[in-house]
Formats: structure tokens, C-alpha cells, sequence
């Protein structure tokens, strides 16, 4: 959360870089705040279930409680 997001290539740089990028970063940004503010922790529950891909890593399941302030 400290580091420096300005090379991220999620939504490319430059002359290609993504339309919706300005709303997509303000749409994170009110999300995060109000999960913040409104949720105590977040436990696990469960095992994670990996998504099998080639070239992707990722989950098909995070089981998780999540506890309200």
C-alpha cells in the first residue's frame, strides 16, 4: 500500500492508456474508505480455492467473515 502505483500496467500508460482509468481509481478509493470505516477485520473462514490457468494466478473462492464496526 506504500509503494508507487504510477508504472502500473493494469491500465497501461501513455497514449494507450485506459478511458475509464479515472473512474475506476475514484471508484477504489470511495470503496476501500467506506470498507474501512465501516468493518472492524476481516477473518478467513475457509481454505482458498485456486483458479487453474496457464498464465493467470488467482482464486475461485476466499471464504471470509467480515465483522462490521
Amino acid at each position: 500500500m506504500t509503494r508507487q502505483a504510477g508504472g502500473h500496467l493494469a491500465f497501461d500508460m501513455g497514449i494507450h492508456q485506459c478511458v475509464g482509468q479515472p473512474i475506476s481509481r475514484l471508484e477504489t478509493e470511495v470503496l476501500l474508505t467506506t470498507l474501512a470505516t465501516r468493518v472492524k477485520r476481516i477473518e478467513r473462514i475457509g481454505e482458498p480455492v485456486p483458479y487453474p490457468h496457464n498464465t493467470l494466478k488467482g482464486l475461485s473462492s476466499l471464504p471470509l467473515k467480515v465483522v462490521a464496526a
